[in-house]
Formats: C-alpha cells, structure tokens, sequence
C-alpha cells in the first residue's frame, strides 16, 4: 500500500513537471507579444493548451482527480503570467533607462543610478532582480499591478476555455 502513495507523488511531481515544461512555449509567445504591446487572450489558451497537454504527457494518462489537475492548472498559470508579465517589464524598462541614461558620463551616471533608481547598472538581471524597487522608485506599482491583473485576466479565459475543454 506505501507503494501506491508513492506512485501518486510521483505521478502529481511529474505532472506538475509536465504543465511547467508545457507552458513554456505559450510563455515565451506571451512575453514576445507582450514586448510589442499587444495582450492577447488567445496566447492564454496556448499556455493553458501547453500546461494540459505537458501535463497529460508526463503523467500518461494516470488517474489523478480533477480537482488536482485543476489547483495544478491554476498554480502553473498563475506562476506563468507573473513571470512573464515581470520580464516584459524588466525588458521594458532596461530598454528606457538605456536609452534615457545613455548621455550621462562615469560617477554622474552610477549616482543616478543609486540614488534615483537603486541599481549599480543597467542590466536585465541587474533590472530583474530589484523589480520592484525600482517600480516603487519610479512610481509605477500601481500600473504594472493594473497591468499584470489585465493581462491574467485575459490569460485565465483563454486558459480556463482550453482547460474546460479537454478536462472533459
């Protein structure tokens, strides 16, 4: 009988394996579109396709409840969108600082760059890792909140579609 429970831990860790690696192509076609300014609830449906289907592979078919592939579903999309929503950000504003900072020379440009912003440089990584200190010092949490619940919003009806569909 410990066997059986192992099995099912095995089978929910390679699902959840499974929607990870299957999200990552409509992540990607997300952060691509999102890097040009188009949200696209269509693009919700390919992540939430790719989710079921990783899913679906890696467990082959097990019998695991719905309510598990569900919270799986959901806990997968919604880790999915905030990440891509993030480096469409990051890229964003690694793009305006580069272009906005370019004139200023060695120390000027390091002590705005501390002060105003709170980085030693501009990079993605740089950028991507002080996120949110640097929305908070630029004044633009609330918009990438309002930006980031849009966005999932549009994403979770396109996946929710994709996930009432082949749930059944």
């Amino acid at each position: 009988m410990e066997n059986y429970g192992e099995s099912k831990v095995i089978t929910l860790l390679k699902g959840i394996a499974g929607a990870v690696i299957g999200a990552i192509p409509g992540m990607l076609v997300w952060i691509i579109l999102g890097k040009l300014g188009i949200v696209f609830s269509l693009v919700g449906m390919l992540i939430g396709f790719g989710i079921l289907v990783g899913f679906s592979i890696f467990t082959k078919d097990k019998d695991l409840p719905i309510w598990v592939m569900l919270v799986i579903f959901l806990g997968v999309f919604a880790v999915v969108m905030i990440l891509s929503e993030q480096i469409v950000w990051t890229w964003e504003i690694t793009d305006i600082l580069k272009d906005n900072l370019s004139e200023f020379s060695g120390s000027e440009y390091k002590e705005i760059l501390k002060e105003t912003i709170g980085i030693e440089k501009i990079s993605f990584g740089e950028c991507f890792s002080n996120f949110f200190t640097i929305l908070e010092k630029l004044d633009v949490k609330g918009k990438y909140i309002w930006e980031l619940a849009k966005s999932s919003l549009f994403g979770i009806l396109g996946g929710l579609a994709v996930f009432a569909k082949m749930g059944k």
